[in-house]
């Protein structure tokens, strides 16, 4: 389901490098049997290959989508991805450090989709749309920008973060 925001992360990351692929939208938990049947684990997102098997994981599916397109949205330098990575493990945990971490490469991150700003911006929309209150907008404008720029691209609007884990009105 397009709410969690692992499953948006692979969406627009897999639409940026070009890889077709078909959308399910099947939920952990109102459908956990028919979720099961189709990955053991449970796990979402989950890809099922054209050879029939599954992969699960953000992450590892990102990295097998760039491997098969031949594409990638992290940097080929070293030190940018060193950046990169810390990005996007900061976007997955700690928003504080992670509107410094933008704010210090203001630059890179007003360019094209990059898996660190694809990272951020989804998981910004998901916290702002479950907790507000609590991780304050007014606190990370670098951040509130990122997520407004990127949301506004084709690849976002195709996947909206629609599901019921999702406020109503939050996107």
């Amino acid at each position: 389901m397009l709410d969690s925001p692992y499953v948006r992360r692979t969406a627009i990351s897999l639409e940026c490098l070009g890889m077709p692929f078909a959308h399910e939208a099947v939920s952990v938990f109102s459908t956990f049997e028919r979720f099961r049947a189709i990955n053991p684990v449970v796990k979402a997102p989950t890809l099922v290959c054209d050879d029939g098997e599954v992969l699960m994981d953000s992450s590892l599916i990102i990295q097998y989508a760039e491997t098969r397109s031949g594409k990638s949205l992290w940097p080929r330098d070293a030190t940018a991805l060193q950046h990169d990575l810390r990005a996007v493990g900061l976007a997955l945990a700690a928003y504080a450090a992670l509107e410094q971490e933008v704010g210090k490469r203001p630059t890179y991150f007003a360019g094209p989709p990059s898996q660190a700003s694809i990272t951020a911006a989804v998981a910004w929309q998901f916290t702002q749309s479950m907790l507000p209150e609590i991780v304050s907008a007014a606190e990370h404008p670098i951040l509130a920008v990122l997520s407004a720029r990127l949301e506004r691209t084709a690849e976002f609007l195709k996947y909206p973060p629609d599901g019921p884990g999702v406020a109503a009105g939050s996107h």
